[in-house]
């Protein structure tokens, strides 16, 4: 009589809303890759070829299963970047596939535009320009549109301090600038403060 041991191996508990998003980005990718190849009037088979003749073959099975998300929402990074060559796009088109107009959950439960979504993927952006606050469009546009006001309101202090390096002998007029423009820093500071977000201070 034999006797087994299995060693027991905790899972862990997998979210359905992270598994759901996770497919819906397989599944947005899959479409685009579809629409693109079908665009330029060529079959799985053709495509393949192109992946092998760029140095990195994908199966025309693969391209299928991609195609119609049929992996468990499984992408691989090479894959991404070697379709998006053989396919003559961006690679982030294949991502976003509906730039600039439309609408993405950037993270489960996280919806923007997808104009923004490729902001924060190119780096114009932070994450906390998008992962912070309650997840409406108009709150992250808000958002954006007040760190940049505040990138250039410390522009222009920065500009007016240049002529307010002596206050005993600078001109009304230098004193001036620079005070309206310390005043608009403030103020924008004030506005990020109440709502919660926190002040880059580089």
């Amino acid at each position: 009589m034999f006797s087994y041991v299995c060693n027991h191996v905790e899972m862990p508990n997998i979210d359905e809303t992270a598994k759901a998003w996770q497919s819906e980005l397989a599944q947005r990718f899959g479409d685009a890759v579809a629409t693109y190849r079908k665009e330029r009037g060529i079959k799985a088979a053709e495509l393949a070829d192109r992946t092998r003749d760029l140095g990195y073959p994908i199966h025309r099975v693969a391209i299928t299963k991609i195609e119609t998300n049929s992996r468990g929402g499984k992408l691989d990074l090479a894959e991404v970047i070697t379709l998006a060559l053989a396919l003559g796009v961006p690679p982030v088109q294949l991502i976003y596939p509906g730039l600039p107009g439309g609408q993405v959950d950037v993270w489960p439960r996280i919806g923007t535009s997808e104009a923004t979504a490729l902001q924060w993927f190119s780096g114009e952006i932070r994450a906390s320009d998008i992962f912070l606050g309650p997840w409406t469009e108009a709150s992250t546009n808000a958002r954006v549109q007040l760190a940049r006001e505040y990138v250039r309101a410390k522009e222009v202090r920065k500009s007016a301090a240049l002529n307010y390096r002596d206050p005993a002998s600078a001109s009304d007029e230098v004193r001036q600038a620079f005070r309206i423009a310390q005043d608009r820093v403030e103020e924008i500071e004030q506005q990020i403060r109440a709502n919660g977000w926190p002040i880059d201070d580089a």
